[in-house]
């Protein structure tokens, strides 16, 4: 492969690696966790003693419960939509950083293939006049 070929290649996957990007930062890829909403109760969980006291000291602590779970669960959630979207913007600088690369080094390529034509032109030029039998010298009488 090519040192031009291989850089139009990387300009390729950097575009694709930028797309990728892209769509983790606007949602279409990575994932989205949705919960539940937990119902709103009034906790008080109090003298707690045998019989129906007990029941609803136990149920007041399993809401408290599950509330704080929903609130860590809230938690992690948003630190995944964080990491997703720094991850996301780490692709697209990644990409462009790739694609501006890979960008300059199919230049130089370019590059070098004209200055290679010109000196095979210029030495082609020499040649062909190195080539050409010299008219005589007219001489003065």
């Amino acid at each position: 492969m090519s040192k031009k070929s291989f850089a139009v290649w990387g300009m390729f996957f950097s575009v694709l690696i930028v797309l990728a990007g892209l769509l983790v930062v606007l949602g279409k890829m990575g994932g989205d966790a949705n919960y539940p909403n937990s119902a709103p109760y009034g906790y008080d969980s109090g003298y707690a003693s045998f019989g129906a006291d007990f029941y609803s000291f136990v149920n007041n602590n399993a809401a408290e419960a599950a509330s704080a779970s929903y609130t860590a669960a809230n938690n992690v959630r948003e630190l995944c939509d964080l990491m997703k979207n720094a991850f996301g913007f780490v692709l697209i600088g990644g990409g462009l950083l790739g694609f501006c690369h890979f960008g300059i080094v199919r230049c130089d390529c370019v590059k070098k293939e004209e200055k290679t034509a010109a000196v095979e032109t210029e030495e082609a030029a020499i040649e062909a006049e190195a080539a050409e039998p010299e008219a005589p010298a007219e001489s003065a009488e």
